[in-house]
């Protein structure tokens, strides 16, 4: 799929975020926050790789310092990846409409 956030015209796969823009705490959660504003990614379940090979995932509660000279896709050839789909319920179900209670429930 092509990123909303592309810079490489041979390479539309690829985008870019401004690490200033992440806001902290500087974590992966909130990295992966950012991303899915740029790429405007809604109500999706995201998971995001230190590499595009997919093996190494990055946890929510992972730290990440945006200030230091080397980090985590900062080389345009050593990119992360970033994976979504639906957000799901468990068991393979998905949530395609919000839930609203019409009564509440007493005991």
């Amino acid at each position: 799929m092509d990123s909303k956030t592309t810079f490489d015209k041979t390479n539309t796969c690829l985008g870019r975020v401004d690490t200033l823009s992440v806001a902290p705490p500087y974590t992966v959660a909130s990295l992966k926050s950012r991303i899915a504003k740029a790429e405007g990614i809604v109500n999706g379940e995201i998971q995001l790789f230190e590499d595009t090979d997919g093996e190494a995932l990055m946890k929510d509660a992972d730290r990440t310092s945006f200030l230091s000279e080397t980090f985590p896709g900062c080389l345009e050839d050593d990119p992360l990846a970033l994976v979504y789909g639906p957000k799901t319920l468990g068991q393979g179900s998905t949530m395609t409409k919000p839930i609203r209670t019409i009564r509440e429930c007493s005991e």
